[in-house]
């Protein structure tokens, strides 16, 4: 089935980009380019200049391919949409969801029609297609009117979309995919208010919901649960939280009179709530007006489970604290996710916060619903102020890196197990190096023939003409595995049977050190050995005290002659024993080889075993 159709492109001032667009698009198109117009009369004017039966209004800035105009062809949907990639967000459109919420500046609100492009998919668009790019059918485009000459750059897309689908007409999407470089002419913006408020006068809220149902709707309930020590009182959130511009809130304090936990709190809360959704608030936060309002409406219309913003630090911390996109590998390494986020009923775990955390609960909660298959969207505005305060645990550095490794000691299988299939080369075979989920922790790995001996780091390796192999994150001559991180090894459970590694223990960070060793425990057989060689702190300083040498120093900051030069983190025999222990090997000792590579005068070894199994 073949369905041609005219282009039509609004041209305005951008001059570098219409060769681009129109250098893609083949001769057997015939394509009317408007100048001296806003966007809707332009494009009324090349409706009127075409004979087709089909329109394809297209933007001069967007790359059309030769797939996506064959797939357009195929279509006889009345309004056809494609998907637009914008390089300059590394974002894909799919199309716009429109709902009834709050427009304007804190000080000016005014209810309206808002618009949210789409970034997920096509099929969870209210209307999958924008202004950008779309096909609409001649005799479709003429009953409704053609685009609405009233708005002026922004808006006449909305009421078009709007009226087809008030009419019934059917929309399809192609599943390719064009770049939308989303430049802007001169003058883009300047109408938003106007373009605004017409759009509200002519589709008020119960048109707005006739036409899409009651997705149009924000009128569905947050349960805000509010954690609280005081006995009596309003805690200080409550004031923000009654100044919402999204009205239909829930809020539940609970008092935490026998001083049980926050999250035992915030668990008795969710028992009581009743909406569909959750924002766990603590008490002393100060929210933006809008900011329930904007984490609903961009958590509603998607697929992810959680959405989190920015938010900006006073007291004892400081500072604006910035999110990052969803990176699950990121969230296994540190929590970027604040507790004040919302959280869709339906994907909120069962048994929700682990009372017996002291810390990080949030970040346990996270891990879980990531471990489960749920995602977040980051929104990136500054939504928040959080106040911290002599007392509070988040601003108490003790036991920091204590709660840390308990965090990661409870995902270990989650947080290790993140490595892709891959095979290395050995002097004798080529052999999958990653974890099998057909080898369980109990069995050991036949791999005798991959190198069992390895040798972690080290740019002037120890044991370069023996039987051990070497990994390291640097592509040096004699390495056979490279790693992107020693936190995470190409290597199969149970698989070694002894590890060395000279001072590379000191180039990972204090956090990262336990997670280190569990990673080795993981790769070792029972049984297995590990040997350290590491810088001993004391030894070092006192060295330097006695002679003030640089060359101690370096013993404990690194040469810092090349990347692979610094050193992280320092060690005694005490702390670095404390920390293997730590980790479930057994039988940890200091030993005094009379090897060449050990010098004790500035160093220590420190050995140990993977248990037997039981």
């Amino acid at each position: 089935m073949n369905r041609l159709f005219d282009i039509v492109i609004p041209h305005h001032n951008r001059f570098d980009l219409i060769g681009t667009c129109l250098e893609k698009i083949s001769m057997k198109y015939k394509v009317f380019i408007v100048r001296g117009f806003n966007f809707a009369e332009a494009c009324n004017k090349g409706a009127s200049l075409s004979k087709a039966d089909r329109l394809l209004f297209l933007n001069d800035d967007v790359i059309l391919t030769k797939q996506v105009l064959n797939e357009l062809e195929q279509h006889d949907e009345d309004i056809v949409g494609i998907p637009l990639h914008i390089p300059s967000l590394g974002k894909t459109v799919y199309g716009m969801n429109m709902y009834w919420g709050k427009y304007g500046n804190q000080n000016n609100l005014k209810d309206s029609v808002k618009t949210q492009l789409a970034f997920e998919s096509s099929s969870d668009c209210q209307i999958p297609a924008t202004g950008a790019a779309f096909t609409i059918k001649r005799e479709v485009f003429e009953k409704l009117g053609g685009l609405n000459e009233i708005y002026k750059n922004g808006g006449e897309d909305n009421e078009l979309f709007l009226k087809a689908k008030e009419k019934g007409y059917s929309f399809g999407y192609v599943n390719s995919i064009c770049d939308h470089l989303h430049s802007s002419s001169a003058g883009r913006y300047d109408y938003d208010d106007e373009n605004h408020k017409i759009l509200t006068e002519r589709f008020p809220k119960k048109r707005l919901i006739d036409i899409l149902g009651n997705d149009a709707s924000t009128n569905v309930t947050i349960s805000v649960i509010v954690p609280t020590r005081m006995v009596t009182g309003e805690p200080d959130c409550l004031d923000s939280l009654k100044k919402q511009t999204h009205k239909s809130i829930e809020i539940i304090v609970i008092r935490d009179k026998e001083l049980k936990g926050a999250s035992w709190a915030r668990n008795q809360g969710r028992k009581r709530a009743t909406g569909a959704y959750l924002f766990f608030c603590d008490d002393d936060i100060d929210l933006k007006p809008m900011m329930l309002e904007v984490l609903l409406t961009k958590l509603r219309y998607s697929n992810a489970s959680i959405a989190y913003c920015n938010y900006d630090r006073f007291g004892l911390l400081r500072g604006k604290v910035s999110g990052v996109e969803w990176d699950v590998e990121k969230l296994k390494n540190e929590n970027y996710i604040s507790t004040m986020s919302l959280i869709k009923v339906k994907d909120y775990p069962a048994e929700g916060f682990d009372e017996k955390l002291d810390r990080f609960q949030d970040w346990d909660l996270w891990l879980r619903m990531a471990e489960n298959g749920k995602y977040g969207i980051h929104i990136n505005e500054t939504l928040f102020n959080a106040y911290y305060k002599e007392g509070n645990i988040s601003s108490n550095p003790d036991n920091l890196h204590s709660a840390i490794n308990i965090i990661r000691l409870k995902h270990l299988k989650f947080i290790t197990n993140n490595k892709k299939s891959m095979t290395i080369q050995s002097d004798k075979i080529i052999k999958r190096a990653v974890p099998d989920s057909r080898v369980s922790d109990n069995q050991e790995s036949n791999s005798e023939d991959l190198g069992i001996k390895i040798e972690l780091g080290g740019k002037n390796p120890i044991f370069l003409n023996g039987d051990y192999k070497h990994i390291d994150t640097q592509e040096f001559p004699h390495v056979e595995y490279l790693t992107k991180s020693f936190l995470a090894m190409p290597l199969e459970n149970n698989s070694v049977k002894n590890i060395f590694a000279k001072r590379t223990i000191q180039k990972l960070s204090k956090k990262d050190v336990i997670v280190f060793l569990i990673e080795c425990l993981r790769v070792l057989k029972p049984e297995g050995s590990i040997k350290l060689v590491v810088v001993d702190m004391k030894k070092a300083m006192g060295k330097f005290l006695q002679t003030y040498e640089g060359k101690y120093i370096d013993l404990l900051y690194g040469s810092q002659s090349d990347s692979t030069e610094f050193y992280l983190y320092g060690y005694t025999p005490e702390s670095l024993k404390k920390l293997v222990l730590e980790a479930g090997f057994s039988n940890v000792r200091e030993s005094s080889p009379t090897d060449s590579f050990f010098d004790p005068q500035i160093e220590f070894v420190m050995e140990a075993n993977k248990p037997k199994q039981k």
